[in-house]
């Protein structure tokens, strides 16, 4: 099996139905089709590799076309003894086949011994000699019942070479399999498969483009880059990747087979791009006539003329094939093209042709490029800018101007949310002259790193004193300083990042310190309202939520609606409105963060910064968060899908981790096991060493899952991290034991519980596997924050943990106690499911204590809450609970099934869902509604027996259900509940 290989599932899929329906004996036959080198025969290997099936391989060469029977000698018939006659040698050759495949009846044919038919692979087919593929075509003609699958895998421009016949019985009998290049995800699987590690969609999509998608190009330059060195190559588009090596011998030997005017048309197309008008490229090369070379160059597989409205175009058939022509085209011979176009071409196209053409530097290139870049940056074009700064930077000098340019172009890049690229600048800023500038961006650099000890070393640096000395200092003003200016903008942008990191790995008084030095730095707008956020969530953090919400709400009230950073400043009111239960005006506070993310800059407005648009991207995770807990799943989970998708395209790892973390919930909840456990393992992936809210989330995500997949040793094992970094705090050996007191948590975590949300399950699971001590000992301190911040949520899922360990302990009045608090603090809140929980929880107690009909209200409580949220596993432990009480009435379903069951355990989820879906108060039977009549009419059991025909005692029974379904325990109360329900 090769280890490398990635993707082709649906391939794979159509060639084991293929196998099965041969092998129930029905001959198969299929010509798998596709460019050399696309993988057609690891396609065959991986099928083959993992079925068990008699297998023949036998493969054509292009040098033995011409030899008759050189196909039939690798099945060991010798052509000779046929004097070239196609009939008999089929003939010869069918008898093998039949013998071999194990057809029914055939005199000596193989016993199959168990494995499920036989396989005949005929490799590069269309280099077969004509003599053996008539044969093959004679005998698969006359071999429909015999339960064998036959594979020809074939070059998809040479299928044409197949015999006439052959073809025929392929367009009447075969079926047709056509191999693509790998898609974008089957590259990013095949880029770890490697060992080049995860590689985000868009650098995938640039392998795509350069490769083709084939799969061993895709390796050989995976291969070919450093990994230290693979995303910043990636992520640049002014560099060529390396050309695969074999795809580079293959064009030199075409190359060197072509005629000196398709030489000099194909080196012009290089020299002009992937792309090209054929016009254009022929004047490069000072070709009269380009058809001739053009025809050739496509005959050698270097060229190809794609459709066009406005006059012929030529380009290459993937990205490889260009750099191996413009690797084999003479340094001198290309600058001399390059200087030529560069003639012909205006604006951008120009600059590059005049970039590619110079030999060393250029002081008034770099000048001129350096305006054009400026003149972008300051019409909101940054990706133009960016890459023109970049490009003057290869043909500046060194001194000074480099040095501008070499820290505006990491700035910028950094602006854009490419820090890949902008840390393979880091080294050449660190060697510049020391400067405000200087400090400024290697200080940048470092937050990108999340190196947070570096980042302060420069932001502290003594160049940079004038600049917070200035404080007040505004974009494009000077601030105070010996050094070459830096804005207070750009400062406070710094400041302001640094923060960011420094709250998100738990320093939070350093982090608010830093956030008031980036306000009094900045001026109005996206800078400040991000340094303002960040304040407020580290004094919220604190336990001053209402400070916070305060400051944002009155900096919110000072902006005019279109103000840039109203949308940030909405992104923080929204998250700390979502820590303190405010869901509904969360949710809208979020709702308008995340709309901004669509909207365009108004016009001559500065595009925002990438930390900002970070900030944005994240409300949309709270959103996601916010949707779970109302029990807006299905938005949820769209919501966190998007963003995941959103995120691995600007490939940013901070965001994958909270979006994939965010996924998991919804997708657990449902029973989705397979879904869930992938989302959570990419947010494990993708979470940041030493990132203690990315800690959290990845913590939270796991414990969601093992307890929907009631795992309590999971649960225990998922939390894990987070006990051994809270012994580490408390200076203890690891374990419960170093949670004895509030200040471990809140040292963690900030007075805020909803970053511990998944706490409770934490000691829920330790009391569920008899460690009632460590779990009370576990919950304690949770509760204290819980009750000190007055979160009403942290306070029910405490109160329902703790009514949990009391009642194990044996200490009912205690438990019921608590699960009355966890249901009062509940109320009004709108968190179904968490109240469906607490429900059930107290249900079971009840039937514990002998409560039957109390229990049995809560319970149809429960599972009403968790059908219509589509909560099939906890679905099924509600029914578990009512056994036999389980209401059986036609089911309205909630949410869409899933198409298919990933495992048995969701195929077994998903039978329990099939059965009833109460509504509370449950719905009552046509005969116990008919007793409830009877009873609401004033008749006694005994009476209400002979007027249906039933003994007193169903009657007596049908009387307790009622009771309990319509949450009374008096007979005279039956009237009213009926006319209640009625209205």
């Amino acid at each position: 099996m090769d280890e490398y290989f990635a993707g082709r599932a649906a391939e794979l899929a159509l060639l084991d139905g293929l196998l099965r329906r041969a092998a129930a004996g029905g001959g198969q036959l299929a010509v798998i089709l596709g460019p050399g080198w696309i993988g057609k025969t690891a396609l065959i290997q991986q099928f083959l590799d993992d079925r068990e099936a008699r297998v023949r391989w036998v493969c054509a060469d292009r040098d033995e076309t011409g030899l008759p029977g050189g196909l039939l000698e690798q099945f060991g018939i010798a052509a000779a003894g046929y004097g070239g006659d196609p009939p008999r040698a089929g003939s010869a050759l069918l008898a093998t086949l039949r013998q071999w495949a194990g057809e029914p009846g055939v005199p000596g044919a193989s016993e199959a011994s168990g494995v499920p038919g036989a396989v005949l692979v005929v490799d590069d087919a269309q280099w077969g000699d004509p003599l053996s593929l008539q044969a093959l075509s004679y005998a698969l003609r006359r071999l429909p019942d015999t339960p064998l699958l036959t594979l020809l895998a074939v070059r998809d421009d040479e299928f044409g070479c197949l015999p006439p016949g052959l073809v025929r019985l392929i367009s009447d009998r075969g079926t047709r399999l056509e191999v693509a290049g790998l898609g974008v995800a089957e590259i990013s699987s095949l880029a770890e498969r490697v060992g080049a590690g995860p590689v985000p969609p868009r650098a995938a999509r640039r392998l795509l483009e350069h490769t083709g998608g084939v799969p061993q190009y895709v390796r050989e330059v995976l291969q070919a880059v450093p990994r230290e060195s693979l995303r910043t190559a990636l992520s640049a588009p002014d560099l060529l990747l390396p050309s695969p090596k074999s795809l580079e011998a293959r064009v030199l030997t075409e190359l060197a087979g072509c005629s000196g005017p398709a030489r000099r048309l194909i080196a012009a197309a290089a020299v002009l791009g992937a792309r090209c008008r054929l016009a254009d490229a022929a004047a490069l090369a000072d070709l009269a006539d380009p058809l001739p070379a053009l025809q050739e160059a496509i005959r050698a597989g270097l060229l190809a003329e794609p459709p066009a409205v406005a006059g012929r175009c030529c380009e290459f058939p993937h990205g490889s094939v260009r750099t191996a022509v413009y690797g084999c085209v003479g340094v001198a011979e290309r600058a001399t093209l390059h200087r030529q176009a560069a003639r012909g071409a205006v604006g951008a196209q120009a600059l590059a042709h005049r970039v590619a053409a110079c030999g060393g530097t250029d002081t008034a290139l770099a000048r001129e490029l350096t305006q054009h870049a400026e003149a972008d940056r300051a019409a909101g074009r940054l990706p133009q800018a960016s890459d023109l700064y970049l490009a003057a930077l290869r043909v500046a000098g060194r001194g000074a101007q480099r040095d501008r340019l070499l820290q505006t172009a990491a700035g910028l890049l950094l602006d854009l949310g490419e820090t890949a690229a902008a840390a393979g600048l880091a080294g050449e800023i660190a060697a510049t002259a020391p400067s405000a500038a200087r400090s400024l961006a290697l200080s940048r650099l470092a937050v990108a790193a999340r190196d947070p000890r570096s980042a302060r070393r420069w932001l502290t640096d003594a160049s940079l004193d004038g600049t917070w000395r200035a404080g007040g200092a505004h974009a494009g003003e000077p601030a105070v300083s010996e050094e070459p200016a830096v804005s207070g903008e750009d400062a406070a942008a710094a400041a302001g990042e640094f923060a960011l990191l420094l709250l998100a790995t738990g320093r939070r008084a350093e982090a608010a310190a830093w956030a008031r030095r980036a306000t009094a730095t900045a001026g109005a707008g996206v800078t400040s309202a991000l340094a303002q956020v960040v304040a407020a969530e580290c004094l919220a953090r604190d336990g001053h939520p209402e400070q916070a919400l305060a400051a944002l709400c009155a900096e919110l009230g000072r902006q005019d609606l279109d103000d840039p950073g109203a949308p940030v400043l909405r992104a923080g009111l929204g998250t700390i409105l979502f820590w303190c239960d405010e869901l509904p005006a969360a949710a809208g506070h979020l709702a308008a963060a995340e709309a901004a993310q669509g909207a365009s800059p108004a016009v001559g407005a500065s595009p925002v910064p990438f930390q900002a648009r970070r900030q944005l991207l994240a409300a949309s995770v709270r959103r996601a968060l916010a949707d779970y807990r109302i029990g807006a799943w299905d938005e949820a989970a769209d919501r966190a899908e998007r963003l995941a998708t959103l995120a691995a395209d600007l490939d940013q790892d901070s965001l994958l981790c909270g979006a994939h973390a965010a996924a998991v919930y919804p997708a657990a909840a449902r029973g989705r096991w397979d879904t869930a456990r992938a989302y959570a393992s990419a947010a494990a992936r993708y979470a940041a060493a030493g990132d203690r809210d990315q800690l959290l989330a990845v913590a939270g995500a796991r414990v969601a899952l093992a307890f929907a997949m009631d795992d309590p040793e999971a649960v225990l094992a998922a939390a894990r991290p987070v006990v051994v970094e809270l012994a580490g705090l408390a200076g203890v050996a690891d374990g419960a034991d170093g949670l004895a007191g509030l200040a471990d948590l809140a040292g963690f975590a900030g007075a805020e519980p909803a970053l511990l949300s998944f706490w409770p399950l934490y000691a829920h699971a330790l009391a569920r596997v008899g460690r009632l001590a460590e779990a009370a000992d576990a919950l304690a301190p949770f509760a204290e924050l819980a009750s000190a911040s007055g979160r009403r949520s942290a306070i029910a899922a405490a109160a329902r943990v703790e009514g949990f360990i009391h009642a194990a302990a044996g200490r009912p009045d205690a438990a019921r106690r608590a699960y009355q608090v966890a249901l009062a603090s509940l109320d009004g809140l709108c968190m179904p499911h968490e109240e469906a929980l607490t429900r059930l929880d107290y249900g079971r107690f009840l039937r514990h204590q002998s409560q039957r009909r109390a229990a049995l209200r809560e319970l149809y409580a429960a599972r009403a809450a968790f059908a219509r949220l589509g909560a099939i596993p906890f679905l099924a432990r509600c029914d578990a609970e009512l056994g036999h009480e389980v209401p059986t009435v036609p089911m309205v379903p909630s949410v869409p099934a899933e198409p298919v069951a990933t495992s048995a355990a969701n195929a077994q989820l998903s039978a329990s869902a099939v059965r009833a879906v109460p509504t509370w108060p449950a719905p009552l039977t046509a005969r116990q509604l008919a007793v409830a009549e009877a009873v609401a009419e004033g008749k006694s059991n005994r009476q209400v027996a002979r007027e249906l025909y039933v003994t007193v005692k169903t009657v007596e029974y049908h009387v307790s259900q009622i009771f309990a379904k319509l949450g009374i325990d008096d007979r005279a109360d039956v009237a009213a509940a009926l006319q209640s329900r009625k209205s």
